[in-house]
């Protein structure tokens, strides 16, 4: 079913103009710290939400990423929203770049994929608040790159940069001297954003994805030098944040710590109101609700900034615990349907295509569908594993066909209709 609604999904995308990838060679982590240092700062307005229209669509772009692994069927996607797909080749590695477009004006953030060529540690660094908590974003994508985890996620704007307020629970002084509900542009305390769609997405691809958000606070005289929570008073199994806790100390034997879950006295900066958590979590109502069960996939640090965000001598403790807390293993990722071993050339077309299948001794009738289920072309008696398919008044979109022989034998695939040039 669901590669089915990712069919359906695709069809809203495919009219338009084909876009490539962008290709550029350097330094990751020079390329985001970019973008960090250009990113919109508080209270100008610049960040706006994304339609359902505009959510469905990047979750299409992500799948066919991220199951079917077709970057340049990505970056046309991305580059119909506003978006474009970057593959920046970094000395002996590559990275997909998810980011917003010159001239665009959608501030959802960027997000950093490795491919799968080898093996990762199944993390995801997160970076909610790049802006006000100094150095996290710089720090995330550095950790990212030296310490081998699958994605990191960068918001886009500073968290107060709207001046509108989520509808989620929870308040902060952050943008205010009094206490406010949480702003639109806050991606740990709003629902219906890109980054929460990414964190839901890349979750599902895989279940052993353990997501890391970095934070940064001012330090009290009663605080530790580092406040975790896994989002609730729950121990998880595996504990992989008392595993990361123990890898930090190790780098660093001064800190301190505080664990919402370990102490149940604490109850400053332990995150229970993140979004990202609450969903990783199984609450019921991830704007409203804490959860009331622990996955042990969301871990929330808290951290000083002398000892941790200052610069990246300071970071690579936190390469240093990830690195050891979490080991390298092979990505587990989704198998796309079974189309082939069917042939479609050109796919995309715009005026006609060649399907191709292994038996040429069979008969075989082929059916053409639309994403809806409504059949709109059917050709009987094919007797060579070959036809050409004329598009003839097909309008632009995503196709699904069906070849079947009169023993139950079928082979099933996809086709991509363009617009006319």
């Amino acid at each position: 079913m669901r590669n089915y609604l990712f069919l359906l999904l695709l069809s809203l995308l495919t009219a338009g103009t084909l876009h490539s990838q962008t290709e550029v060679t350097g330094s990751l982590n020079g390329y985001i710290y970019n973008i960090i240092d250009n990113m919109p700062g508080r209270d100008a307005d610049d960040y706006s939400s994304p339609s359902q229209a505009m959510l469905e669509k990047w979750e299409v772009i992500l799948d066919t990423m991220l199951v079917w692994e077709d970057y340049e069927a990505a970056a046309t996607l991305a580059g119909d929203i506003g978006y474009e797909l970057v593959h920046l080749q970094d000395g002996g590695e590559a990275f997909y770049i998810l980011r917003m477009k010159e001239g665009s004006s959608h501030y959802w953030g960027t997000y950093v994929i490795r491919p799968p060529a080898g093996d990762v540690r199944k993390v995801v660094i997160q970076s909610p608040h790049p802006r006000y908590d100094l150095n996290t974003g710089k720090e995330g994508v550095y950790v990212f790159r030296k310490s081998g985890v699958y994605a990191f996620c960068l918001a886009g704007t500073h968290r107060c940069n709207s001046t509108y307020f989520s509808p989620c629970d929870g308040t902060t002084t952050a943008c205010n001297s009094t206490s406010q509900p949480y702003r639109i542009s806050d991606m740990a305390h709003n629902v219906g954003s890109i980054f929460e769609l990414t964190t839901e997405v890349l979750a599902r691809h895989d279940p052993a994805l353990v997501f890391i958000q970095l934070h940064g606070f001012a330090m009290r005289d009663t605080d530790p030098y580092v406040i975790m929570s896994n989002g609730t008073r729950l121990t998880p199994h595996p504990d992989w944040l008392d595993s990361l806790k123990d890898a930090l100390h190790d780098a660093d034997p001064v800190l301190d710590f505080r664990v919402a879950h370990q102490d149940p006295d604490w109850n400053r900066l332990i995150a229970f109101t993140n979004v990202q958590g609450r969903y990783l979590n199984g609450s019921s109502d991830i704007c409203k609700a804490d959860a009331d069960t622990v996955s042990g996939r969301f871990i929330h640090i808290e951290q000083e900034k002398s000892r941790l965000r200052e610069d990246s001598i300071q970071w690579e403790k936190m390469v240093y615990a990830v690195s050891h807390a979490f080991p390298l293993v092979p990505l587990a990722v989704e198998e796309p349907p079974a189309f082939l071993p069917v042939t479609v050339s050109p796919n995309p077309f715009r005026d006609h295509t060649v399907i191709t299948w292994p038996d040429a001794a069979g008969t075989y009738d082929l059916s053409l569908y639309t994403v809806t289920g409504r059949e709109v072309r059917y050709l009987k008696d094919l007797t060579s594993g070959r036809v050409i398919l004329h598009r003839n008044g097909l309008p632009a979109g995503l196709y699904f066909f069906t070849i079947s022989d009169r023993k139950g034998k079928s082979f099933s695939g996809r086709i991509v209709v363009l617009v006319r040039k």
